[in-house]
């Protein structure tokens, strides 16, 4: 919220809680975008935006069971997912509800074969969280085992390859450039 509401800081900073350019950017992007439409404060809003998600994200993994194995396991996944302790967070203020439906809809995407889709949610998944490079890894190794399988030029895997890492990759240069130094997130984490 403090990120939605002032934007990030300078400098790199010695505080406990002075580096918030650890956390990354598409939460409190909407947040505040969402904020300006709606009634209430932007923590309402934030609130508001991690139920959406959750019911985003749930569909996805319930499309996800329901292509590879039916719709008894899409359904049991969803409840599986929703049972877990975790479930809890995913009505709260966090990333981890809009991190979950953008992981889940790319996941569909490459299984549809949807491969621009899935590219972009990797994007928006690297720009929730830093483990979005885990689902944009997942994107570009198995655009390029389908490509190395069929042996033919497909244009959009090849993109989407490329395209997946770009929302994490952007971020991580922004932070980079913003402090001065390449090894700018790490720092942050450090």
């Amino acid at each position: 919220l403090g990120i939605a509401d002032h934007g990030y800081t300078r400098e790199l900073g010695t505080a406990l809680n002075a580096n918030d350019l650890a956390f990354f950017p598409l939460y409190p992007v909407l947040v505040k975008a969402v904020a300006v439409l709606t009634p209430g404060t932007r923590a309402s809003t934030g609130l508001g935006l991690a139920v959406v998600a959750s019911l985003v994200a749930a569909w996805g993994i319930f499309a996800v069971g329901d292509r590879l194995y039916g719709r008894r396991v899409g359904v049991l996944l969803t409840t599986l997912w929703a049972a877990f302790p975790v479930g809890a967070v995913q009505w709260m203020g966090y990333t981890e509800s809009l991190f979950t439906a953008c992981a889940a809809w790319s996941l569909y995407a490459v299984l549809s074969g949807r491969w621009l889709w899935a590219a972009g949610c990797a994007a928006l998944a690297g720009l929730t969280r830093p483990t979005g490079i885990a689902v944009a890894a997942a994107v570009t190794v198995t655009a390029l085992v389908h490509l190395a399988r069929h042996r033919t030029f497909w244009p959009r895997v090849l993109a989407a390859a490329a395209l997946a890492p770009l929302g994490w990759c952007a971020y991580l240069g922004w932070v980079g450039l913003r402090l001065g130094r390449w090894d700018g997130y790490f720092a942050v984490q450090r």
